[in-house]
């Protein structure tokens, strides 16, 4: 797999997200860390979202 920049990392964890993966598997295939896929489920999904 190639290295991903930070746009294309961003596209692959909405992508996810949509289809319902969980943080782990996010993490494993995208690699990025738990803050970085919380800031971008912020950004496109909004605040109300995350669920505290």
């Amino acid at each position: 797999m190639a290295i991903l920049d930070q746009k294309q990392k961003k596209d692959l964890v909405i992508a996810l997200l949509k289809e319902g993966k969980i943080f782990r598997a996010i993490q494993r295939r995208a690699h990025v860390g738990p803050d970085f896929i919380v800031k971008v489920k912020r950004e496109a999904f909004g605040d109300d979202y995350i669920q505290r």
